[in-house]
């Protein structure tokens, strides 16, 4: 492993951990590209849907897969390095991070001279970490012994983020030596993944408690039981999450994340190598995990995955047109294939949410592939958490050669919703929550026959019983609903083959002096239509300088497989 420049924390390096392995390291899996900041930052955003896209079936899941969350995001707090002096040396006089600590703390940084502020935050953070500790390995005892809800499977979006926690732990226990906590630009990086993974707790804790409460509030006791009290059994885990979140708002309320992502420091990102390879990889294991007798939640991940990647093209595709990179018209007509494509697969994702998700958890590969994918997009079309400027999206990668590979992708997808379809039809016993399904159902009957009348004749026309709707029981899946999710996928198949026909025939400004004029004109005719304080917004400010940058040259193609952007703190 070359070694990391001093100063600066390891950003592309040489990778040796599947060293004897085969070349796709263990289990077959690829390996994961991704740095720390990538990790939480994925982490987050899985937090934020989580949150947006609320299950009302979901409560046990959410609530068996949430200590294990928690417990990953105290690991990965205690693990990163203290950037206060005062801080570090209570670290190493094995100083508990107990409320006493913190005044012994503060009574050394005014005798020090050091700034109390940082070094008392910090401590604040390591102390919240503890309580989360000892709150969430309470919940996991007491959850897997419990009537409801009991053992059993996890939500896979909360155990992605806990995959992707556990992942930045190991990255920062093993390069935490090499960090140069004096230097700024990795100060902020720490300060930052602090503060992401404190809120990445906060926001999943929120969302536990939402399904919490709708369970609570739709609980409906089943007959012929002897209970105490007609109360739902969520109400006493909703009492102790919401503790959790108490806490944890009186944490993120001393460093806003805003304010510390920020001063984040931003490497130069791969570009176009690494997305070609995560397109590849990501397809790969997708026909891996549809051979290999998939699950619900892995086909709804593939689709909403596509749906993502239809997202990033779009802001790939207009970067090029407003940059004068890529013609209008042809363009334009891409983005309108993208638009459908990327709609059908999301609907696919949605369908395919509203049954029970599997009794396993999704396949560890293809759950890294599709956060790679996400992870090669994000440091294209993104700055920290904003939609970059399309003149930056530019300088990141050549626009024209990235429309070529994602309409490449799409024309995979086309032979992956055919593969979709073939799982589908293998799937003897798909089965959900009565409440969903019957949703699912009425919609369907409303789209195929208009005139239908009348709710009373709809219920009737579901399949589905008012008790196993009232108790929202596990049913097998309404035959119009199996029919929906194969119309569904032959739609994603049809959208995404047109998505890849336009994206080949997309026409490119020439190169030379005719590419500079246009790119110009662009720039002149936006700048025309922008007001004073756009204008201003607009104009560079001097960021935190790179420290010790890395003068090695950019990865080819074919180095992307030994090459691992493996921390970024």
């Amino acid at each position: 492993m070359p070694d990391v420049p001093p100063g600066r924390s390891p950003r592309i390096i040489e990778t040796e951990l599947t060293k004897g392995e085969n070349a796709t390291g263990k289990l077959g899996l690829a390996r994961d590209f991704r740095s720390v900041g990538e990790l939480v930052t994925d982490a987050d955003s899985i937090a934020r849907q989580l949150l947006f896209d609320v299950d009302d079936h979901a409560a046990g899941r959410v609530l068996r897969a949430w200590p294990q969350l928690m417990e990953n995001v105290a690991e990965l707090v205690e693990t990163i390095p203290a950037t206060s002096a005062v801080q570090q040396r209570l670290r190493e006089a094995n100083v508990e991070p107990t409320r006493a600590g913190a005044s012994m703390m503060s009574e050394r940084a005014t005798a020090a001279g050091v700034n109390r502020n940082t070094a008392y935050r910090e401590m604040r953070e390591e102390i919240t970490a503890t309580r989360l500790r000892s709150l969430s390995g309470s919940v996991a005892s007491d959850v897997a012994a419990s009537e409801w809800p009991g053992p059993g499977p996890g939500d896979q979006r909360l155990e992605e983020m806990s995959g992707n926690l556990r992942r930045a732990h190991d990255l920062v226990t093993r390069f935490a030596p090499q960090f140069d906590i004096n230097n700024a630009a990795v100060t902020s990086d720490l300060a930052a993944t602090r503060a992401r993974a404190l809120h990445i707790s906060y926001i999943a804790t929120h969302a536990v408690a939402v399904h919490l409460r709708i369970e609570r509030d739709t609980y409906v006791p089943e007959p012929g039981t002897a209970r105490r009290r007609d109360v739902s059994p969520a109400v006493s885990w909703l009492r102790r999450v919401e503790s959790a979140e108490a806490i944890l708002a009186s944490a993120i309320a001393q460093r806003p994340l805003a304010t510390a992502v920020s001063h984040q420091h931003e490497p130069a990102p791969v570009g176009l190598p690494r997305l070609t390879a995560a397109v590849e990889a990501f397809g790969t294991q997708t026909r891996r995990t549809l051979a290999a007798d998939p699950i619900p939640a892995e086909i709804g991940l593939i689709a909403r995955t596509h749906g993502m990647l239809a997202g990033a093209t779009l802001t790939i595709t207009n970067a090029g047109v407003e940059t004068g990179a890529l013609e209008t018209t042809s363009a334009q007509r891409m983005n309108t294939a993208i638009t459908t494509s990327g709609e059908a697969w999301m609907d696919l994702g949605y369908r395919w949410r509203d049954l029970s998700p599997g009794e396993r958890p999704a396949q560890p590969g293809l759950v890294q592939a599709a956060g790679e994918l996400r992870a090669a997009c994000r440091e294209i079309t993104h700055m920290r958490d904003q939609v970059a400027p399309a003149e930056t999206i530019a300088s990141r990668v050549d626009v024209a050669a990235a429309t070529r590979t994602l309409a490449g992708a799409f024309e995979a997808a086309a032979g992956i919703a055919e593969h979709t379809r073939t799982a589908l039809s293998d799937s003897q016993n798909l089965t959900g929550p009565a409440r969903p399904l019957d949703v699912r159902a009425r919609s369907e009957i409303k789209a195929a026959r208009p005139e239908q009348p009348g709710p009373e004749m709809l219920i009737e026309s579901t399949g589905i019983t008012t008790d196993q709707k009232r108790l929202n029981l596990t049913v097998p899946a309404p035959e119009i609903v199996v029919d929906g999710l194969h119309r569904s996928t032959d739609r994603a198949g049809e959208s995404s083959a047109a998505a890849a026909a336009a994206g080949t025939h997309v026409a490119t400004v020439g190169a030379g002096d005719d590419l500079a004029r246009a790119q110009e004109a662009a720039r002149l005719g936006r700048a025309a239509q922008a007001s004073p304080a756009a204008q201003i917004a607009q104009t560079p400010r001097p960021g935190i300088a790179e420290a010790g940058e890395d003068k090695r040259a950019k990865p080819a193609p074919a180095q992307v497989t030994r090459t691992a952007r493996e921390t970024e703190i």
